[in-house]
């Protein structure tokens, strides 16, 4: 059957407007951004391979305007459940994205509320990551020519494992994905490794022996740096364009 039609209602006065919407699909909006003109051809494309889809709740649109001023809209929304597929199967995808979203024209602020969600990049993981709990902020800045996308106090457990970091991703047009990543591993069980193991550029004899080498055990700290290009064909990198280190203590 149909879906039932969404519920909406408006509040205005001579300077603002408020429109309250209690639910919308997230697959329409997404389509709607990629036809935007101010969209970069490598963001519309990512959205498109991402494929988002879901749903928002409690969705507010407000504006506000005067004479002596620009028109400001700003847009908030609760995530409830969004998903969205893996980009070239490397930049990693999310299942049960949950959070509260906050935009105007200048950034897109995501706060993390993650419980039971799955991160998958089938190209550069082996198997999906389930992730028990995620809390932080995700901030995307579009720029001309491109966006960035930075995080804040992200902290993420999972079945053995705890991980604290933050990370900057920037996308600029007729360039790959550059990659700033520094994540610590404050403990955790070496049963989980090898969700980490990186496929793309791991050999599968060093996979096969880091599986028999570090099948038990606790991890009391480790740290894992990425600095570089990413997307398809960006590694290894072969001409130094890049710098990929990891360390524990077990």
């Amino acid at each position: 059957g149909s879906e039932a039609p969404a519920r909406w209602s408006l509040l205005a006065d001579d300077i603002s407007q408020l429109l309250v919407v209690e639910t919308l699909p997230v697959e329409p909006l997404a389509r709607l951004a990629g036809g935007l003109p101010a969209l970069s051809p490598q963001l519309r494309a990512t959205l498109a391979q991402l494929k988002p889809r879901g749903q928002l709740a409690r969705v507010e649109f407000s504006q506000l305007h005067s004479n002596a001023a620009p028109v400001y809209r700003q847009l908030r929304a609760a995530l409830d459940g969004v998903d969205f597929d893996s980009r070239d199967g490397k930049i990693p995808g999310l299942l049960g994205l949950r959070g509260q979203l906050t935009a105007d024209a200048g950034a897109v602020v995501l706060d993390l509320e993650l419980d039971e969600a799955e991160l998958s990049a089938p190209l550069r993981f082996r198997r999906p990551i389930p992730i028990q709990r995620a809390r932080g902020g995700i901030l995307l800045l579009p720029q001309a020519g491109g966006a960035t996308v930075e995080s804040t106090r992200l902290e993420v457990t999972g079945p053995g494992f705890a991980v604290e970091g933050n990370l900057r991703l920037g996308f600029r047009e007729g360039e790959r994905p550059f990659l700033d990543l520094l994540a610590t591993v404050p403990a955790g069980d070496l049963t989980a490794a090898p969700y980490f193991w990186l496929i793309d550029v791991m050999p599968p004899v060093a996979v096969a022996w880091l599986d028999r080498a570090l099948s038990t055990g606790r991890v009391s700290e480790g740290r894992w740096l990425w600095r570089g290009p990413v997307g398809r064909g960006a590694m290894p990198y072969l001409q130094h364009e890049g710098q990929m280190e990891a360390s524990v203590l077990l």
